[in-house]
C-alpha cells in the first residue's frame, strides 16, 4: 500500500531591475490552497481522502467524477492521469489537483519465502542474461516498488559470499540528468553482496560527483539456493523513496568478484547492457 500526501505549491519570482521591479501584488496569483489529499492505492485500485475539505467533489480527468470524503476508483489500464478535489474550506471553495502515475499489479511477492511468484513474469524486456550463458534475471514493478531478481551460476572466479554486486539506477530514464555511465544518468549508484551469508550494501546519490548515503535502503525478500544449486536473491526498491516517477526507469548492473574482475553482466533481450523499460504495463 502506498500513502502518499498532495500539496500545492506555488513559486513567487520577483524580479527587480534599476528601470523596473515587479512586487507581488502586482502578480494575478492564485492562492495557495488550504485543502489537500491523500491516496492509497492496491494495483489499480486507488482510495482517495480529504484531509481537511468538506462537501468534497472529485473529478479525475477523462476517467470519472465522485463525491464523499472517501473516494474509490479501479482504473482501467495504467497511465498518468490528473487528479482533482474540490471542497470548502472556512466557508470558501477551494480546488487542489495533482497528477499521478497508475501503475499495474505484480505478482511478486518479497515475504512468500519463495522465488516461484516470478515464473509469472513473463513479458519479454523483463527478462535479464548473464553473459555467463547461464545466470539470469528478471524484473517487475508496481505502484509502490521495483523488483529485481537474480539466479547466478557460482564459478572457479566468482565467490558468492565474496561477490560484488553493482547496480546504476536512472529513476527518470534521462540519461542528461544525474551520473553518466554506460549511457545513463544515473541517481542511484549501488554496490554490495545480495546473496552471501554476510549481505552488505552501499548506496550512492548520482551527480558530478557520487556521494556515499545512508537515506535509501533495498527491501530484501527471499535469497537462497535452488535444487540445481544456483543462487539466487530478490529484492525491491521503493518507487518513493527513490523518486522514480516517470513512466520508464533504465540501470545497468553486474557482478564482480572480490578483485573487482568481471564475473557476469546482464543485458536484455536484444544484448544491451544500457537496459530500458517501460512502466506502463497493462
Amino acid at each position: 500500500m502506498k500513502k502518499i500526501s498532495i500539496f500545492l505549491t506555488a513559486l513567487v519570482l520577483m524580479v527587480c531591475s534599476q528601470t523596473a521591479c515587479v512586487h507581488l501584488g502586482d502578480l494575478d496569483l492564485e492562492p495557495i490552497p488550504d485543502i489537500s489529499f491523500t491516496y492509497e492505492c492496491s494495483g489499480l485500485t486507488y482510495t482517495f481522502t480529504s484531509a481537511d475539505a468538506q462537501d468534497v467533489k472529485w473529478n479525475i480527468v477523462g476517467e470519472t467524477e465522485g463525491s464523499g470524503d472517501t473516494f474509490t476508483y479501479t482504473f482501467k489500464k495504467p497511465g498518468s492521469y490528473w487528479v482533482s478535489m474540490s471542497g470548502t474550506y472556512n466557508g470558501e471553495q477551494q480546488t487542489v489537483s495533482t497528477k499521478i502515475l497508475v501503475a499495474k499489479a505484480s505478482v511478486v511477492k518479497l515475504d512468500d519465502g519463495t522465488i516461484a511468484d516470478w515464473d509469472a513474469v513473463t513479458y519479454p524486456d523483463f527478462m535479464l542474461y548473464g553473459n555467463d550463458g547461464e545466470s539470469y534475471g528478471k524484473f517487475d514493478y508496481d505502484a509502490n516498488y521495483i523488483y529485481f531478481m537474480f539466479v547466478l551460476t557460482e564459478q572457479d572466479m566468482f565467490d558468492i559470499n565474496q561477490a560484488i554486486w553493482n547496480l546504476r539506477l536512472d529513476a527518470d530514464d534521462n540519461s542528461q540528468t544525474g551520473y553518466s555511465t554506460k549511457s545513463l544518468g544515473c541517481e542511484w549508484y549501488y554496490e554490495g553482496n545480495c546473496c552471501g551469508d554476510e549481505p552488505w550494501d552501499d548506496w550512492y546519490i548520482g551527480g558530478d560527483d557520487l556521494e556515499w548515503t545512508d537515506a535509501v535502503k533495498e527491501v530484501m525478500g527471499t535469497r537462497g539456493v535452488t535444487d540445481d544449486g544456483k543462487f539466487f536473491f530478490e529484492l525491491g526498491i521503493s518507487r518513493k523513496t527513490f523518486g522514480i516517477k516517470t513512466a520508464a526507469v533504465a540501470f545497468f548492473t553486474k557482478f564482480y568478484n572480490s578483485d573487482w574482475d568481471d564475473a557476469v553482466a546482464f543485458s536484455d533481450k536484444d544484448g544491451n547492457t544500457s537496459i530500458h523499460l517501460g512502466l506502463d504495463k497493462d
